[in-house]
């Protein structure tokens, strides 16, 4: 895959707030359809970011960063539904899930930018 013509960091991030935003008004709409969209586009804005920093930054460990945004996403995505669907327990895991996630993707995004 190469990357995405154009593509500049800042661009892919607020590419990447903005689909985060999308999905919350997905779970709002209760558009189950659209949330998973929404998740599809935010796992091609991953891989284009993790190209992007493979290119910038000589060493960029992209498949570490894949994998750790990856599992954000998911399970930002995951709690999601099963909010929208009632599921407050599993909606509560995927929230614990999300923020031991978020401590690693912190640390790798310090270290780099």
């Amino acid at each position: 895959m190469k990357v995405r013509k154009g593509a500049k960091k800042g661009a892919l991030m607020k590419e990447h707030a903005f689909l985060e935003c999308a999905l919350v008004d997905a779970a709002f709409a209760n558009d189950p359809d659209l949330v998973g969209q929404v998740g599809a586009l935010l796992d091609e804005n991953i891989r284009s970011q993790a190209l992007l920093y493979g290119s910038m930054f000589k060493g960029f460990p992209e498949e570490e960063f894949k994998s750790l945004m990856g599992q954000h996403v998911g399970a930002f995505v995951k709690e999601t539904g099963c909010r929208m669907n009632k599921q407050t327990l599993a909606a509560d895991d995927c929230l614990k899930s999300l923020m031991g996630n978020s401590v690693s993707l912190a640390a790798l995004t310090a270290e780099w930018f």
